[in-house]
This record gives structure tokens, sequence and C-alpha cells, in this order.
């Protein structure tokens, strides 16, 4: 068991650039740099993670290095398995109908082969499985998929969830993005479309 050290003041260091998307990414906080933590390990409630929710009611952000598992991305990451096997969702920023969405991230075992999933939904009623993902206790894994936005949607949310271990340790979470790569245009001329 590790003693949790406070969190401490946000600094004014920029958030690092993003190693996947070409254009925006509309990921709020997807390399968990917010809030800025001493060293070792704490656990942030919901109100104090930007862009998150954890089923658990707060995250467990790691420094960078802490027990020998460096950040993918930026100075921090999250264990998803704080407490116990938890469901973390990220509401993405305004998205456009029919635009696809290309999601990334990375993940990596903590004591070996681990086992997360992620879900992608829109307002508009559709919805992406990417399924179960499972990624050794060695380097960080990096996956992507595709989601094409709905008619009429204006928003998309990712749901990750740890599937095992269920215990409070596993599941390593950082640099997630989602980036909106492009969007469908219609034009009417006449009788041509």
């Amino acid at each position: 068991m590790h003693c949790p050290r406070q969190v401490q003041p946000q600094s004014s260091r920029p958030v690092p650039s993003s190693p996947f998307c070409s254009g925006t990414n509309l990921a709020v906080n997807g390399s968990f740099e917010e809030p800025v933590i001493g060293g070792g390990y704490v656990n942030v409630t919901n109100a104090n993670m930007p862009g998150w929710t954890s089923s658990e009611g707060n995250f467990e952000v790691w420094k960078g290095g802490f027990l020998g598992k460096p950040s993918h991305s930026g100075t921090q990451l999250i264990e998803m398995n704080g407490i116990g096997a938890a469901t973390l969702v990220q509401a993405t920023q305004p998205v456009q109908p029919r635009g696809e969405l290309k999601v990334y991230w990375a993940h990596v075992g903590r004591n070996g082969p681990e086992t997360a999933s992620l879900v992608i939904a829109d307002n508009g009623g559709g919805s992406t499985n990417y399924g179960n993902f499972t990624s050794p206790a060695g380097p960080w894994t990096v996956r992507n998929t595709t989601h094409v936005v709905s008619p009429g949607a204006s928003g998309a949310t990712l749901t990750f969830t740890s599937i095992f271990p269920t215990t409070g340790t596993g599941n390593l979470l950082d640099s997630v993005e989602v980036c909106q790569t492009y969007v469908t245009l219609a034009k009417a001329e006449g009788t041509r479309t």
C-alpha cells in the first residue's frame, strides 16, 4: 500500500503537444496532466479531474516513473483500477454530424497482461464498440479506432472499462485523443447534390 500525496497547485506549464492528432484533439485532459501532482500517486476526485468521471468517484493519478512505469506522453498517467474494476468516461467537445472521429489511446498492464474495453457513443444514437483489449506489462501499447458520428449528433462520449484484473491494481492509461478527421458536406445545385 502506498501513502497518497497531496495534490499540488496547478502550474502554468503547457499541456504536451498531441502525439497522434494531425488536427484538433477534442479530448479534455487526455494525458491526465491536470491536476498536477508532486510525485508518486494521488487519489483525485471526479470534481478535480477535468474532462473525466470515474465510477469509483476518484482517479489514481501517477507521476511518470512511479513504480518504474513511465508516462506515455506528458508527465502523468492514471491507473484505471484505483479501488477495483472501474469505468472511466470522457465526454468530448462538440463534434460535427457525419464527421469521422479517430480515437487513440495508450494502455499498459501494471503487473502482467491486463484487459480493458472501449465504447464510443454519440448523442445521435451511433455507437462503436472497440471491445476488449489486452496489453502486457512491457512497453505501452498504442491503439486506435474510428467512429462515424451519426446525422444530427453534436457530441460523443468515450467509455473505458477495466475488465481484468478486478482488484485495485491494474490497467494504466494515457494519451487519450479524439481527432475529428473530416466532415461530410453536401451542397445542392439545382437537381445535383
